[in-house]
């Protein structure tokens, strides 16, 4: 299994060696970040700079080539000028589920309010609710309801978090601090389309009327 400690700290100097001081800030995410990944999950890193402009995207994807497991490198690159304007309720995801590793973005979760949750939530209510008609509809596809499945885990999260003010990064946490109807949402195995399609498509529903 992959040292995800030690791999930061070869990205860390290889970003550093690229881009200096001009880095303000360096973070992991996704399931990584939460200590629940397999052998062959994304590495979801987060590099924020003083500004971006294409040729650092040149710079960058030359500083990280050697890294290994590189194939599994993605993530979020951005300018901290961008960053600050970002739509609240997208940057909220961003900021709960980013581990920092170098710097600190906690000043701008501050400036997320009431409003910015209830779109979040509702954000990924509506995302959820779209793609699971057009699956069912269209594709029919189990790997997508997987991954809708996996977007309403950010989405119970976010909604746990604007209730409580607690933030539970872990699906296991959060398995023990929802409601049945959540529960089951984090619970299902996306292995049935007809009967989990109309599951999630219930969840969804309930919040996009809450």
């Amino acid at each position: 299994m992959l040292d995800i400690n030690q791999w930061m700290d070869q990205y860390t100097a290889a970003v550093r060696g690229a881009f200096g001081e001009r880095i303000r800030f360096i973070g992991l995410q996704g399931s990584r970040g939460r200590g629940e990944a397999k052998e062959s999950s994304d590495i979801d890193v987060v590099l924020i700079l003083d500004r971006l402009d294409t040729e650092d995207l040149n710079t960058y994807r030359s500083a990280v080539e050697a890294l290994p497991e590189r194939a599994l490198l993605c993530g979020f690159v951005c300018g901290w000028p961008e960053l600050v304007q970002w739509e609240k309720s997208d940057l909220l995801s961003l900021l709960l589920d980013t581990k920092p590793i170098c710097g600190n973005l906690s000043g701008l979760l501050e400036t997320i309010g009431e409003e910015d949750f209830r779109r979040a939530v509702l954000a990924g209510a509506c995302g959820v609710y779209h793609a699971c008609v057009h699956n069912l509809l269209h594709e029919r596809d189990l790997n997508l309801l997987k991954a809708l499945y996996k977007s309403a885990f950010f989405t119970i999260r976010t909604r746990y978090f604007a209730r409580t003010g607690t933030y539970l990064a872990a699906r296991k946490e959060l398995l023990e601090a929802v409601g049945a109807a959540e529960r089951e949402i984090l619970l299902c195995q996306a292995a049935e389309l007809e009967a989990d399609s109309r599951r999630l498509l219930a969840w969804s529903k309930s919040l996009i009327d809450e």
